[in-house]
């Protein structure tokens, strides 16, 4: 998946659940690694999770100053940020309720989509961390 998002953009060009591969250095080693992601747009804001937990690239990424997501050798510099408390709360409400994801939602996940309670969003937010892109400006001029 990574070879066909890198060098053909494959599944890149949607506004809604975007492939990309995501580019984080290793906190330990130095070393880059690249992870698939898919991108979720929420209210404008763009955010990824670990549907695998607490996956050694997610201690990576929080410890990261920034990341890149790449498509077709394309690559753009983000700051990101995990996200907690109410906004990964209103995060998982939005994604289990939203037609593209439910499925993925109930059955990656394991969410109860069709009877979700503020306990069922507190353990997805507990297994499962998200991130929120935030684009880095460049100022120019003098």
């Amino acid at each position: 998946m990574r070879f066909l998002v890198m060098h053909f953009g494959y599944e890149s060009q949607a506004d809604q659940d975007a492939m990309r591969v995501l580019r984080v250095r290793g906190r330990k080693s130095g070393r880059l690694y690249d992870v698939p992601v898919r991108i979720a747009t929420m209210n404008g804001r763009r955010y990824f999770m670990s549907m695998l937990g607490d996956a050694p690239w997610v201690g990576n990424v929080r410890r990261a100053d920034t990341v890149e997501l790449i498509a077709n050798r394309a690559a753009e510099t983000f700051r990101v940020h995990e996200i907690e408390g109410e906004e990964r709360i209103s995060f998982w409400d939005w994604y289990c309720r939203h037609p593209q994801y439910a499925a993925r939602a109930r059955s990656a996940l394991s969410a109860d989509v069709e009877h979700l309670s503020l306990a069922e969003l507190e353990r997805l937010g507990h297994m499962y961390p998200v991130f929120r892109l935030e684009p880095i400006l460049l100022a120019y001029g003098s």
